[in-house]
């Protein structure tokens, strides 16, 4: 790889991106190269390459690592039901959600997650979070992405371990990797680099605070270098050793968190991956097949991205809003420079085709647990997405019902979405945006009440 053309590359994205600062580690070949590009803030420091950025949700791969590790040291069971460790949820259909269900997004929970103290015990938000609100689909049935139940599977490490979650990842997980985290949850959570977010035009990048509320840490806290982000990262390569671990698990313990559990069909990740196994997404774009993770804090962009056909690891860590955009760009770029990464991009459909006139069967209410959208036809006949009773994003319908959805408000983002149909065929029965499965509810098209996802759209 042609690492002087990738910072040329890099340095040229930043600025068109208005990035403040990221950071890039290729491990290659058996070797590793780093770079680190801008300030910490428009005004702040130069980026190092032990300063830490918030992950968003590459947090659930580390959690998901920890669940196998005490799957392998026999003190849990990726098939028992998740009662036999959280009593509480005996007698709700919660309960027989299982580890390989939460940690493939299949178990049905839903994703949103709310607000809490953050002195609040994740099990009592937890079992209140789960207990009466029933599932969004049966488990094993489909995936929709779920923070929720990836603050169950945290939970679920709590019980077993008799330890918190940041203890648990921390010393079950990242101690063996010699890697030094913050999380974004705690009081002292200015040890990691501010995030920003970057508005349109030419406005400076604003710096805005981390909101994750803290029993929610499992499904979104860690802060981390990238050079500790691509350690993780290539334990999923065949030879990686014991040693790599610090002897405290073997990597081979974390291979499952690479066996797909869901295809892209009517079922799957759609939008977001081509299949998804218990941790990490799967790419298979191009030569050869990718796994990885994506993740958004507040005004952060973090990416990873491991094949273990070729032995390389590629991890990116960028402060703003527009750094997603910058990935996109970056992994266009890649392959000329010598390294063909697979991803999934957020703002363009997998297949471009026509747009068209939507059927009428398309409108109505969805609803992600507490999340609800109505999608009505304006007066020219396009579809419109409404929340909280506000025209919150425009729907741009292609061929074969998937769509552009372009946000209105807020920073104006393009995400991708598609109707579903059940088993390809049949009538519209639910939508889904970002991984997110919203099941139809009511045939109405009248705009109504609803609530965001608080995290938004890509945690």
């Amino acid at each position: 790889m042609d690492f002087d053309a990738l910072a040329r590359s890099l340095e040229d994205l930043r600025n068109r991106h208005r990035v403040p600062g990221l950071q890039c580690v290729v491990h290659q070949g058996g070797e590793q190269h780093g770079l680190r590009l801008g300030r910490t803030a428009p005004s702040g420091p130069d980026v190092r390459p032990d300063h830490r950025f918030p992950l968003g949700s590459i947090t659930k791969a580390f959690t998901a690592a920890v669940v196998l590790i005490l799957v392998a040291d026999g003190d849990l069971d990726l098939d028992d039901p998740v009662e036999e460790i959280v009593p509480e949820l005996v007698g709700d259909e919660v309960g027989l959600v299982t580890p390989r269900q939460l940690l493939s997004h299949t178990s049905g929970l839903p994703s949103g997650i709310d607000d809490a103290p953050h002195d609040r015990p994740r099990g009592g938000y937890v079992v209140d979070q789960c207990l009466g609100g029933g599932l969004v689909h049966p488990a094993g049935s489909v995936f929709s992405y779920s923070n929720l139940g990836y603050v169950l599977a945290g939970h679920l490490v709590e019980r077993v371990t008799g330890m918190s979650w940041q203890q648990a990842v921390d010393s079950v997980l990242l101690a063996g990797l010699g890697a030094r985290a913050s999380h974004v949850v705690d009081a002292a959570g200015d040890h990691h680099v501010p995030g920003h977010a970057v508005p349109p035009g030419t406005g400076p990048p604003r710096t805005v605070p981390q909101t994750l509320p803290a029993p929610a840490a499992p499904a979104g806290s860690l802060a981390l270098s990238a050079h500790d982000l691509a350690a993780f990262g290539a334990l999923q390569l065949p030879d990686a050793a014991g040693s790599a671990s610090g002897g405290l698990f073997e990597p081979g313990d974390l291979h499952p968190m690479r066996h797909d559990q869901t295809g892209d069909g009517p079922a799957g990740p759609w939008g977001m991956a081509d299949g998804w196994g218990l941790g990490l997404a799967l790419f298979a774009g191009g030569r050869h097949q990718w796994w990885g993770h994506d993740g958004t804090a507040d005004g952060t962009s973090c990416h990873l991205r491991v094949c273990p056909d070729t032995g390389t690891v590629l991890a990116l860590t960028a402060n703003a809003t527009t750094g997603l955009a910058l990935w996109d760009d970056l992994v266009d770029l890649l392959p000329s420079l010598g390294v063909d990464v697979a991803s999934r991009s957020y703002s363009r459909l997998p297949v471009d085709s026509p747009t068209i006139d939507a059927p009428d069967e398309c409108l109505g209410r969805y609803a992600n647990g507490a999340t609800t959208y109505e999608v009505v036809r304006g007066p020219h006949g396009a579809l419109s997405l409404h929340q909280e009773g506000i025209h919150y994003a425009d729907l741009d319908v292609r061929h074969g019902l998937g769509f552009l959805l372009r946000e209105r408000i807020g920073a104006r983002a393009t995400f991708v979405g598609r109707f579903v149909r059940p088993g390809g065929a049949g009538p519209v029965s639910g939508l889904q945006i970002t991984g997110r499965m919203a099941r139809k509810v009511i045939g109405s098209a009248t705009p109504g009440r609803a609530r965001r996802d608080t995290r938004g759209a890509l945690t």
